[in-house]
């Protein structure tokens, strides 16, 4: 698809790196598509908040498409998939989009364990039996079903192959990095050591020379 068929985007969410919004940033940026990159200020989100011609279900990112509005990351990243050809084996997309949604739900209960205003003790004892028994078990389901999609390919890599990630690629990415960070308290980073599919999935999202330049212009971190 030419730049010139492109639908007018403008993509909304705050100045800050955040695995559920940022994939929709690196996606575009990977994939040549001309967005408005709008970093929403604190000091303005309480209005927009409450305006649903801005923020439809009081939320962000908002993706707006020639006045449009989306929301709701895995909707927003089908639709940008979808305007640069997408995956044209429906299974695979399926399964890609199978795995995401795993990484989801387990993110769920991640970010449970830190609602506003949870006991500091509470808090602990999620974090804890995350990082001891849920993570494992799950991640551990995970990485066998990666390797299935690999379908015969040796960990290092993306999902499909070749050179350009897909969007379930970043997503799976940008799990592994906030896992990673360090910024989750009571969760070792060392929670995704062990996992060579889910690794190398970020690996090579992460040195391919578009993303590193996204992330080092923003001076990218959590």
């Amino acid at each position: 698809m030419s730049t010139t068929s492109f639908p007018t985007l403008k993509y909304s969410y705050f100045d800050f790196v955040g695995w559920r919004a940022e994939p929709a940033r690196v996606f575009m940026v990977l994939h040549d598509i001309p967005f408005e990159d709008d970093r929403v200020v604190f000091a303005d989100w309480p209005a927009m908040k409450n305006d649903p011609t801005k923020a439809p279900f009081g939320s962000l990112p908002v993706l707006s498409v020639d006045g449009k509005l989306l929301t709701q990351t895995s909707a927003q990243l089908a639709y940008l998939s979808q305007l640069v050809g997408g995956q044209k084996d429906l299974f695979k997309e399926a399964k890609a989009n199978e795995l995401v949604a795993v990484f989801e739900d387990i993110s769920a209960r991640l970010f449970k364990s830190g609602e506003e205003g949870i006991d500091k003790d509470v808090k602990m004892a999620l974090r804890k039996t995350l990082a001891e028994e849920t993570f494992p078990k799950w991640l551990k389901r995970l990485e066998t079903a990666l390797s299935v999609a690999f379908e015969g390919r040796e960990a290092g890599g993306l999902l499909f192959g070749g050179d350009k990630p897909s969007q379930a690629d970043i997503r799976i990415a940008f799990f592994y990095r906030y896992l990673k960070s360090g910024a989750l308290d009571h969760i070792p980073t060392s929670v995704v050591d062990g996992y060579p599919y889910f690794q190398g999935i970020y690996d090579t999202v992460f040195k391919h020379p578009k993303v590193v330049e996204h992330m080092a212009k923003f001076n990218a971190k959590f």
